[in-house]
């Protein structure tokens, strides 16, 4: 999509409490056309949430496949990314970026930028573990089925791409559902 002369395209952020739950209409102000989004919004998130404990879920590492690309949809994998599983991550008494995300079969378009963000983020922090999930199986994808892998289940994640950056002890310091930036990362790194 090209935008009209004048406007930048670009991810914004913005955090609100909503007053009550059930479906709420966004509307982008000044948009001539209504542009926004509807969103629903629940009682309670079972997706773990900062002060959670992490799930040590099981997730394949690059000792369980022949390749990369048996275990990752990222074109250009970092190895560092399928060392550990999310089990060994979150009980290394490192800190640990979870990332959740399929750049071949990602519904919002958004997760391979996503791993794009994470691996920005990981050059920057050698003392970061990063691990990334594919949250369907591949091979299932591959045929047209899009079974979540259990770590999905594990986190109840409805949904991809999410971020989760994981305390040395194992709890969720902070989560990011859809595209995340760099400096919401590294803001949720220096505030912990």
């Amino acid at each position: 999509w090209l935008a009209p002369p004048g406007v930048s395209l670009g991810l914004y952020v913005a955090h609100y409490t909503f007053p009550e739950p059930g479906q709420w209409q966004l509307t982008v102000a000044g948009s001539d056309d209504g542009t926004g989004a509807s969103i629903l919004v629940g009682t309670d998130s079972r997706v773990p949430e900062p002060g959670d404990p992490a799930p040590p879920s099981q997730s394949l590492t690059a000792a369980d496949a022949e390749a990369l690309s048996a275990i990752s949809t990222d074109p250009e994998p970092d190895p560092a990314f399928y060392e550990l599983s999310v089990a060994d991550a979150v009980n290394s008494g490192q800190p640990s970026l979870i990332v959740f995300a399929t750049p071949a079969f990602c519904v919002s378009a958004v997760c391979g930028p996503t791993i794009e963000v994470a691996k920005d983020v990981a050059a920057d922090r050698p003392d970061l573990q990063v691990v990334h999930v594919e949250p369907f199986d591949i091979e299932q994808a591959q045929a047209g089925t899009t079974v979540p892998v259990d770590a999905m289940a594990d986190w109840n994640l409805p949904t991809e791409p999410w971020v989760f950056l994981v305390d040395g002890d194992g709890t969720v310091a902070a989560s990011f559902e859809g595209l995340v930036a760099a400096d919401e990362i590294d803001a949720a790194l220096l505030s912990r």
